[in-house]
């Protein structure tokens, strides 16, 4: 397999947002950016400088239908999903170029260059509540974690003993039960869709990724790459709860990518059929 410059992938990811993007605003699905990537299109109008992904964030109805949905209209664009994807052990959807291969060191299976697609669920209607339904869920996502976390040599004995021992009664436990239960608890709260709160709850933040709902209420349209695509009209109230001081860059010691993986072209473009 060729493998795919690093200058070439950005180029791919945006190729699949692009695709999101149209299927979405034609279909009176709403999506926004979140995370690094709604910092980007605030600060740098497009990735941050060492950011090499996209992340976007649905409210569960829309994410659901887009699911459903979808059909990529240059054919190369899939969303694999959880539960029915095979080998895929996210609790949320990637959409995919099914033309490439990506490999993360870190990962067991291979997935293609890809964007994040996270369901926003509804939470219960107290902080408290919310924080205890958040701290149930981090077990069985750690359970997750922990089926397919690499061992490394940077790490202590110690712990990747810990790893080890941990992941031999989870061998009994399959993925697809733990992704149904993850999902059953993510979804939980989804008939109170006028709970003040809702969360990404397959994010890295914890509770800080617990929202106020009407901040996605409202999309509107700002700079990605020389794209418009679409963020929360309260950007700013959502990403100082996240990250406080989102304008002010980190140092540059803290500069870096956090992932590491390489890409390949799929030379017969099947690998994910």
């Amino acid at each position: 397999m060729k493998e795919i410059p690093v200058e070439e992938l950005r180029p791919i990811q945006l190729g699949i947002m692009d695709e999101l993007d149209a299927f979405c605003r034609s279909h009176d699905i709403s999506y926004m950016l979140i995370g690094g990537t709604l910092i980007g299109a605030i600060r740098h109008k497009g990735y941050i400088p060492w950011d090499d992904d996209i992340d976007i964030g649905l409210l569960r109805p829309d994410y659901d239908r887009l699911l459903v949905e979808f059909q990529s209209a240059s054919g190369h664009v899939k969303l694999l999903k959880p539960e029915q994807s095979p080998n895929y052990h996210f609790a949320f959807c990637k959409a995919i170029d099914t033309r490439t291969i990506l490999i993360e060191s870190d990962k067991k299976h291979a997935l293609g260059v890809n964007v994040d697609v996270f369901p926003l669920d509804s939470m219960p209607d107290t902080m408290e509540e919310c924080r205890e339904h958040l701290r149930h869920l981090k077990r069985y996502h750690n359970q997750l974690i922990v089926k397919y976390m690499h061992l490394r040599k940077g790490r202590s004995p110690l712990k990747n003993g810990l790893i080890l021992l941990s992941r031999l009664p989870l061998r009994l436990i399959p993925d697809r039960f733990l992704l149904h239960r993850i999902t059953g608890l993510m979804m939980q709260y989804e008939k109170n869709r006028s709970s003040k709160y809702v969360a990404n709850l397959c994010g890295a933040w914890g509770e800080k990724e617990i929202y106020t709902r009407s901040d996605f209420l409202h999309p509107i349209d700002a700079e990605f790459e020389g794209r418009q695509y679409r963020i929360p009209d309260c950007y700013d109230h959502v990403l100082r709860g996240v990250y406080g001081d989102y304008m002010q860059l980190p140092p540059e010691s803290q500069r870096i990518t956090h992932h590491a993986f390489k890409a390949f072209w799929n030379p017969k473009n099947s690998f994910f059929d």
